[in-house]
């Protein structure tokens, strides 16, 4: 119900909770409705709630890559990567794009930089416009000691596609020519 990009004010959420509630009352089953709720509490602050709601989604039988993502990110806020990567990997398995980076993310958090690495690999070629994935893969085989310019190519495409991560690549490459 509420477009992710626009700023939208705390009694515009509320209200727009109480709309989504009345839709759930006439249509329980109205997947799309319970995952704008889930959206919405988030925004408000309200995250055990929200993840309250797709922990029961899943026991109902709910199998939906935003509800995975959801409690990936759950997981992932709590800093427990090796809860929340297998969440993340059911979700991206599912089509959610978004979940890609989580996964690298978890990866790389849980030491695992070989398996980090081929998953980056293969995810590039789906996904060659998401940042964290060339990130990824450039933290991946600087922790493996592999070719400084292999990880500053990657770091720097990061950089290219995500302005905010220059300073990854400047930290991460300073003896580098950073005009690549």
């Amino acid at each position: 119900m509420l477009a992710e990009k626009k700023k939208y004010s705390k009694s515009e959420l509320e209200q727009s909770l109480v709309e989504i509630e009345l839709r759930l009352k006439k249509n329980p089953h109205d997947m799309d409705m319970l995952e704008s709720k889930v959206a919405t509490l988030e925004v408000l602050g309200r995250r055990s709630e929200a993840e309250q709601i797709c922990e029961s989604a899943v026991k109902a039988g709910v199998d939906r890559p935003f509800i995975w993502r959801f409690l990936g990110f759950c997981k992932y806020k709590e800093r427990n990567w090796s809860e929340a990567l297998p969440l993340f990997k059911r979700a991206e398995s599912m089509g959610e794009s978004g979940s890609a980076g989580f996964v690298a993310y978890c990866l790389r958090r849980l030491g695992r930089h070989e398996e980090c690495l081929k998953f980056t690999n293969e995810k590039i070629q789906q996904y060659p416009n998401d940042a964290i994935l060339y990130l990824g893969r450039g933290l991946a085989r600087q922790a493996l000691q592999q070719s400084k310019t292999l990880v500053c190519a990657d770091l720097w495409k990061a950089a290219q596609l995500d302005p905010s991560l220059i300073d990854v690549h400047r930290k991460s490459c300073s003896e580098e020519d950073s005009s690549k």
